[in-house]
């Protein structure tokens, strides 16, 4: 078992409130070894795009309150001192995440996370042929490493967020009032 920030939430449900439960990262990665229906994506919180992917991509093709919520699994991880986010997916669907990314100026790159320092490699918990990083593409601004670029970025991105969170909350309480009627 990682450190205490390890954690899985599978859906919200009608509550708006996740479900989180600890998790044994190696026995995610055998799991996706073994079992190629769910491709698992890895995006480090501070990435510009990277929230707004893990957002959207739940919010507009897994929303939540719906049954497609169950097909969407998040895992945070805290490794190196950061805040990593883990969707898992099906397979089958990558595409769609492919396409989400691409328009926030995100892609897939080979692998996971490896970090090299002084005391030699470490491997991101996860690791599996179906686990892949979300990087910014090449050329995109925040290889710039401009702060004021970066901070109306987050400003933008934590703005759309918020929009995206509120639609779903007001869908998710409409559908509630629906129920009861």
């Amino acid at each position: 078992m990682e450190g205490p920030g390890t954690q899985w939430r599978s859906g919200h449900g009608w509550t708006g409130v996740p479900l989180v439960m600890p998790i044994d990262p190696k026995e995610v990665s055998a799991r996706l070894r073994s079992d190629g229906s769910k491709t698992a994506l890895i995006v480090e919180q501070r990435r510009i795009g990277g929230r707004s992917f893990i957002v959207f991509l739940e919010h507009r093709y897994f929303a939540p309150g719906t049954p497609r919520n169950e097909d969407f699994q998040l895992l945070r991880i805290v490794w190196m001192e950061a805040v990593w986010y883990v969707a898992l997916i099906p397979t089958a669907v990558v595409s769609i995440a492919d396409e989400l990314a691409k328009s926030l100026g995100l892609r897939r790159a080979d692998g996971t996370p490896l970090c090299i320092s002084s005391q030699g490699t470490e491997r991101f918990p996860i690791d599996a042929p179906n686990a892949w990083t979300m990087e910014n593409v090449p050329g995109h601004f925040a290889y710039r490493n401009d702060p004021a670029l970066g901070r109306t970025a987050e400003q933008l991105e934590n703005d759309a967020i918020d929009k995206v969170l509120a639609e779903t909350k007001a869908r998710v309480l409409a559908a509630k009032r629906g129920a009861t009627s």
